[in-house]
């Protein structure tokens, strides 16, 4: 998905979009180098890190907009590929899957929830 044109042109906008709030990220995986780097020195300041985290989430979602809007089409149309091409056995594990989690919940002592479709 990554590899598509309009994708592509999303990202090139990425590294401006950092550098624009002083983040030295060349794309979104040296992004999370910068996040795991910087939490890592503010380890021993849990408030400070928690800050950071949160300032650096902010950013991330403010810069990756663009990206993920441009994904946002692909995804639908593979989803839907996929379920069509599938819907036998989505169904069979959508009628299988609840009950057998409820199960494993009695059996261990678990609670499970999920939302219903």
């Amino acid at each position: 998905m990554n590899d598509e044109p309009a994708v592509r042109r999303a990202f090139t906008k990425l590294r401006g979009c950092f550098a624009q709030h002083g983040l030295a990220a060349t794309d979104e995986n040296a992004f999370f180098s910068v996040v795991d780097s910087r939490l890592s020195a503010l380890g021993s300041n849990p408030r400070a890190a928690e800050r950071e985290d949160r300032r650096l989430g902010a950013l991330y979602g403010r810069c990756m907009a663009s990206v993920e809007t441009a994904r946002e089409g692909f995804r639908r149309e593979r989803r839907e590929a996929f379920l069509k091409s599938h819907s036998a056995e989505v169904r069979r594990l959508q009628t299988t899957v609840p009950a057998r989690l409820r199960q494993m919940a009695d059996r261990y002592g678990v609670r499970y929830s999920s939302p219903t479709p």
